[in-house]
């Protein structure tokens, strides 16, 4: 199994969601899912964005392993380090 389809699982695994379940939400069959966790398969590339929504994280995470956080935002919108690069690019 490649690291996206471990995360995949993983994930599966903690959401204590059976495969059979997993498969309809995602809109394929259980013995698809079974060949991804297997490695007979890679078809899970074209269902990731169901995948990600499913399993409560990014697409990005799925493909990377990695997940960005989003900038802070203050009270202007603006996240304070460009706010603090503007003011010395001012100054």
């Amino acid at each position: 199994m490649d690291e996206m389809a471990e995360r995949i699982f993983s994930l599966l695994k903690k959401a204590k969601i059976e495969q059979k379940e997993f498969a309809k939400i995602v809109g394929t069959t259980d013995k698809t899912v079974s060949a991804w966790k297997t490695g007979r398969s890679k078809s899970y590339t074209k269902y990731l964005p169901q995948i990600a929504e499913v399993l409560g994280t990014s697409v990005e995470y799925l493909v990377t392993g990695e997940e960005k956080k989003p900038a802070p935002i203050t009270e202007s919108g603006l996240d304070a380090t460009k706010y603090h690069m503007l003011n010395e690019q001012l100054l």
